[in-house]
């Protein structure tokens, strides 16, 4: 992130490292530290990377730890990712890293979190906690933000409705050092909390009267998932999600990605990551489904962060992974629409729940232009989901359901803003 929250996640090593050749410094460069103290700080230079450190709180080997996970992530971010170096090692100089530890004087702003700044010199540096300095997906997503300095394109700018890209890439990359860790997932709770939001909420960017709930603020880290699920599902490939930065483009992320492998593609990847996503967190029963990203322990660890949020910071009015509820014992033949709060934005989805059903049922779905509203249906019978693509006019069977959802995703050629869209449901 930008520089405050503390992000931790443990990796591996890079496999591919020893496959590629990773670039070299070309120039001597020099030292130009803000916050040092040459007299108290030691200084480790290894590649671009001017690590300080206070002696009397972290070792040599501190140093050295740290520089070597930067390292590793500058090698993937230049070569697979096609991205390039910060402004600073363009301009011969070392890129700062401070280590830092608050609970000791070690001659560093106490106010020093996990994250990354611009010093007076207009440069790009880095501050890192005791425990957070060691972590290698810590200092990938770290590092990524270090390399998107040199970002050239206006559609790509940490605001609007493209500041969810920041750190949604970010999480990604760092992702890609060991997918399988427990926490792996850490922030997709947020997103199945409320999926009506639209793909790029981020912080406070929204429609005036959101929550302002760090759980909601923050849940673009989550996103890093859907990347993940188009990556390994759509034909996404690494360098399109992250080259862009770097093009000029006025594109927006999302538009970038539409056009790289298709709006449908995109919009049916989006309903399916979507189904999937609420099979595996919507009540924390059932078996992970056959190309679900998620184990069960992260599902676990994924939903214990929620709970852990709201918790400390309850949200007013509660979260709504639900957006409207059919009783098909009284209601069926009857219209259901959300409440008016509850439409899906842009590239959000409503989760429509499916209770007392009993055989088969015929939906239909009333709105404007419902090619760019694709239905999933997902079935849990016992332990097992099961998902299917439906459409308005399918016939749903529910014979022997112990759980039952539709999924309305809201995907329009529209890649921007936050207004609502109105449909309904009704079951036969």
């Amino acid at each position: 992130m930008r520089y405050a929250l503390t992000t931790l996640f443990c990796s591996s090593i890079f496999a591919v490292q020893a496959a590629i050749a990773c670039p070299t410094v070309s120039e001597p460069l020099s030292l130009q530290a803000e916050f040092a103290d040459p007299d108290r700080h030691k200084v480790h230079r290894q590649g671009i990377w001017a690590v300080w450190y206070d002696p009397a709180v972290f070792d040599h080997s501190d140093a050295k730890v740290t520089a070597d996970g930067l390292d590793a992530a500058r090698c993937r971010a230049l070569t697979v990712n096609k991205m390039v170096d910060p402004p600073s090692a363009r301009a011969g100089l070392y890129t700062n890293i401070y280590l830092h530890d608050p609970e000791a004087d070690d001659g560093l702003d106490d106010a020093f979190g996990n994250g990354v700044g611009t010093n007076a010199f207009d440069m790009p540096f880095m501050t890192l906690p005791l425990g957070a300095h060691a972590d290698r997906a810590n200092l990938s997503h770290e590092g990524f933000h270090i390399f998107q300095y040199s970002a050239s394109s206006p559609g790509f700018a940490y605001d609007g409705d493209s500041a969810w890209y920041i750190e949604t890439t970010a999480e990604w990359f760092a992702l890609q050092d060991n997918p399988t860790r427990e926490d792996a997932y850490a922030t997709v709770g947020g997103i199945a909390a409320m999926p009506h939001l639209a793909l790029w909420q981020s912080w406070d960017r929204g429609q005036p009267g959101d929550p302002e709930h760090w759980m909601l603020q923050t849940r673009q880290y989550g996103m890093h998932q859907f990347l993940q699920y188009l990556v390994e599902t759509a034909g996404l490939s690494p360098a399109t999600v992250t080259q862009d930065f770097f093009t000029g483009t006025r594109a927006l992320p999302q538009q970038v990605i539409a056009a790289a492998i298709g709006h449908d593609q995109m919009a049916h990847s989006w309903a399916d990551y979507a189904a999937m996503l609420t099979a595996s967190t919507i009540d924390g029963q059932g078996s992970p489904m056959p190309g679900w990203l998620m184990t069960t322990a992260q599902r676990d660890y994924a939903l214990a962060e929620r709970d852990w949020a709201l918790e400390d910071d309850p949200l007013a009015g509660g979260i709504a992974p639900v957006s409207a509820q059919i009783d098909l014992a009284v209601s069926a033949g009857d219209w259901v629409s959300p409440p008016r709060s509850l439409r899906p934005r842009p590239w959000g989805y409503n989760v429509v729940s499916l209770i007392n059903m009993d055989g088969a049922y015929q939906v239909t779905l009333d709105v404007y232009d419902p090619a760019t509203m694709p239905l999933r249906l997902i079935v849990r019978r016992g332990s097992e989901w099961q998902l299917a693509r439906i459409a308005s006019g399918s016939m749903l069977d529910l014979t022997g359901a112990d759980a039952a959802y539709i999924i309305v995703a809201n995907t329009p050629e529209v890649y921007r803003g936050h207004a609502t869209r109105a449909y309904q449901l009704r079951l036969d």
